[in-house]
């Protein structure tokens, strides 16, 4: 089996893999397709090995959404109590500037880390 065609059926049985396919399912279709059991397997090894990347890669990109929307709270947080303090009446007010930039900081690196 050439390397493009084990890289286009890989990336065939990756897609029905993740939508609902048993490594069975797919070793039955194979075999009523007359592959060799080597090549059988290379095609499942290979499927295996890119549904764990898919998995790692989906799981990460959950993370920095979660870490880009806690330096969210973080930053509107601290415009909130900036804009709070600002409005009281008070002549005096708190400017929350770590909040806001570490709360900006937070979010950019979690939505530059986020990978589609």
């Amino acid at each position: 089996m050439e390397f493009r065609e084990l890289l286009d059926l890989s990336n065939h049985y990756l897609e029905k893999k993740i939508n609902g396919s048993d490594y069975k399912d797919i070793r039955q279709e194979l075999l009523r397709k007359n592959f060799s059991e080597e090549d059988i397997n290379k095609i499942i090894h290979r499927v295996q090995r890119m549904e764990l990347r898919h998995i790692k890669k989906k799981d990460s990109n959950t993370g920095f959404l979660n870490q880009a929307a806690g330096g969210l709270i973080i930053m509107l947080i601290g415009l909130g109590v900036t804009l709070f303090t600002f409005f009281s009446g008070s002549t005096h007010y708190i400017l929350a500037y770590g909040a806001i930039a570490s709360g900006a900081g937070v979010m950019i690196y979690g939505l530059t880390r986020y990978r589609k």
